[in-house]
This record gives structure tokens, C-alpha cells and sequence, in this order.
């Protein structure tokens, strides 16, 4: 572990504590689908509040189900202005003992808006299906075959040069529910559900094809 620390310019990995570690592991996967427009998470979000609009009538599950969606803009907001904007390098990958690669109060306001958004997720599932073996499967995937794998790799030297290679368990987590949730809740009956869907893919799509260049403008 220290030779690859050494070899990917992450010693200082090796001097961070459990929770240290533990942070890194939750910032790297909260900073990577939130830096930029992210059309798979926020679509995702936005059917789960269709979901919601259409079968249940409760003012505050609508307003938690307005939680997930409002995180991811105002991140993808905030990091957009205040890195891409100025050109700044979000090193968020692997987040060191000192907080110089961002502020402190940043990296637990990342966190907490972390925690907040997978609680108001389950929350929002739970709500939309009452199948309670149905609603464990897709807690489970979420969770355990999601989110797991990119939460571990905090504890690993190599998270810089190994994060891409496990995102793709929750970018299918994410759609395993999106398409179960438009199934279930019969949302495909409706042309406006259809034509969202297709805004949504487009625009994201668009987004991130102008992030790539202005990546490859920018970073060579």
C-alpha cells in the first residue's frame, strides 16, 4: 500500500485516521456525480418525484421527494461556479488529513448533503412501493451493490486512479430503479413523462459533451 501511494502521489493517505478514510470514501463518490450535470443521477431523481406527484397526495413526502433533485442542482451549481467557472482543479478524489485540497467545512457539507440525499432516496422509495421485498431489493442494490464499492476505495491508496472503475455499479444501480419505479407506477401512460425522459437524456448528454472539451481545453 505505500508503494502504490507513493507511485500514485497519495501518501498522504497513509496518515489519515478510520474516519479520515471514511470521508475520503464518501466525499470521492459525492463529488463525482455532482461536479458535473449528471444525467443519470438527476434523472433519476426526477422520476422518483413523478412517482411521487402521481400516486401519493401527503404534502411532505412530495416536499422530501423535492430533496434529492434540489441537492444535485445546487452542488452541480456550486461547483460549476466555483471551480469550473475559475478554472479551479477539484481534486475530490482523495481528500487529505490537512483539508488542502478543499476547505473543511466544505468536505463535511458534502457529507452531510451525501447522507442527506441516500436517506431521502430510501425514504422516497419506500413511499412509492409497498411491496416490502421489492423495496429491500432495490434498498439493497442501491446501498450495498452501489454505493459500497465507491464508499471502500476511501480506505485504498489508489482511489485516484481506481474510482472510475467501480462508478459504474451505481450508475446501474440507479437505472435498475429508475426503471422499476416508471413500471411501477404506471408514469409511461402519461406523453409528458415520455417527453421528460428524452429532455432530460438530451440535455445530459449535451452537458457532459461540453464538459469534456472544456476538460480536454483546459487539462490537456
Amino acid at each position: 500500500m505505500e508503494q502504490d501511494a507513493i507511485i500514485h502521489d497519495t501518501a498522504d493517505v497513509l496518515t489519515l485516521t478510520f474516519w479520515g478514510k471514511l470521508r475520503m470514501g464518501i466525499n470521492s463518490t459525492f463529488y463525482h456525480y455532482v461536479s458535473i450535470p449528471n444525467a443519470v443521477l438527476f434523472t433519476t431523481c426526477v422520476i422518483l418525484l413523478a412517482a411521487v406527484l402521481l400516486k401519493n397526495k401527503k404534502k411532505i413526502t412530495k416536499i422530501i421527494a423535492l430533496v434529492p433533485a434540489a441537492v444535485t442542482v445546487i452542488w452541480t451549481g456550486y461547483i460549476f461556479f466555483a471551480y469550473t467557472v475559475k478554472n479551479r482543479i477539484l481534486t475530490y478524489v482523495y481528500p487529505d488529513a490537512s483539508f488542502q485540497t478543499c476547505p473543511w467545512a466544505e468536505q463535511y457539507l458534502a457529507i452531510a448533503s451525501a447522507l442527506v440525499l441516500v436517506l431521502s432516496i430510501i425514504y422516497v422509495l419506500r413511499k412509492i412501493i409497498s411491496e416490502t421485498d421489492l423495496f429491500m431489493t432495490l434498498t439493497v442494490a442501491f446501498l450495498v451493490w452501489g454505493l459500497l464499492p465507491d464508499i471502500v476505495l476511501g480506505f485504498t491508496s489508489t482511489i485516484s486512479a481506481s474510482i472510475l472503475r467501480v462508478v459504474s455499479f451505481l450508475y446501474l444501480a440507479f437505472i435498475l430503479i429508475s426503471c422499476v419505479i416508471i413500471g411501477y407506477s404506471g408514469m409511461l401512460k402519461k406523453r409528458i413523462v415520455w417527453c421528460g425522459i428524452v429532455f432530460l437524456g438530451a440535455a445530459g448528454t449535451i452537458f457532459n459533451f461540453a464538459q469534456m472539451i472544456r476538460h480536454i481545453i483546459v487539462y490537456g
